[in-house]
């Protein structure tokens, strides 16, 4: 997935993410992370049907590590 995240060119890469079946879906992302670049998301994340986008300002590749309460929160308001 992550090929495919960096480079949506490919067709596979536009069948496997409008195929995700959940009803709901939510995108974390930090800011500063330094393994999937922030605009990579901003690239892919239109290509989700239906995704809440929440972003961790400053936040890096792991949010439970990185911001664990802005992670907490943007999940339980995504669950609410």
């Amino acid at each position: 997935m992550l090929r495919y995240v960096r480079d949506l060119t490919k067709r596979e890469a536009r069948r496997c993410l409008s195929g995700i079946a959940a009803r709901r879906r939510l995108i974390v992302h930090g800011t500063a992370d330094g393994f999937v670049a922030y605009a990579a998301m901003e690239r892919t994340a239109p290509r989700i049907r239906g995704a809440r986008i929440v972003s961790l300002a400053g936040g890096g590749h792991f949010p439970q590590r990185d911001a664990p309460e802005d992670l907490v929160r943007a999940v339980e308001s995504f669950m609410h």
